[in-house]
């Protein structure tokens, strides 16, 4: 009687042992392709809020800087409106201004929003800052919101700055 003591294969504990193994690992592979795609919507979302934020400073005080007088605010009370004499009579009145959450400049008739889709301005803040006998100066405060309906939390960050009227003669 012959028995055979070299069987060729795989035992069924084997095999279980074996799906075991690649279900952990498929388990962790497809939670951290998860996380890194939660992680690149976090980074785009504060990528968004960061350079618009930025462009709109940017834009805001470089135009004040170019401009004549500073109309609105007046005194030191703090408004959600800056209106701007600019040199040009195409771009007067120069009027920074929010509406459903977007902030816009309108030169002249001309309107023109300053920050896009993604996001929100939830608050904006101009308060005149001049003192007696000298040029325009504005301290502008500017808080955005990323805007997005998915899991990732919101990132909102706040701006700060101040522009002041440049003597062009």
């Amino acid at each position: 009687m012959e028995t055979r003591s070299h069987q060729k294969g795989f035992t069924l504990i084997e095999l279980v042992v074996y799906v075991a193994i690649m279900s952990a690992l498929v388990t962790m592979v497809s939670g951290l392709y998860g996380m890194m795609g939660k992680a690149r919507e976090k980074t785009a979302l504060i990528a968004a809020v960061e350079s618009q934020g930025s462009q709109a400073m940017h834009v805001i005080t470089q135009t004040l800087r170019n401009s004549r007088v500073v109309s609105e605010p007046g005194g030191s009370v703090a408004t959600s409106t800056l209106t701007i004499t600019t040199y040009a009579a195409s771009s007067t009145p120069t009027v920074f201004f929010t509406s459903s959450s977007v902030l816009y400049m309108t030169e002249g008739s001309t309107t023109v929003p300053i920050t896009g889709s993604g996001v929100v301005v939830t608050s904006i803040a101009f308060s005149n800052h001049t003192a007696s006998s000298t040029n325009g100066s504005v301290k502008i405060v500017l808080s955005l919101t990323s805007a997005t309906s998915s899991k990732v939390t919101p990132y909102s960050a706040t701006f700060y700055g101040s522009g002041t009227v440049r003597n062009q003669l």
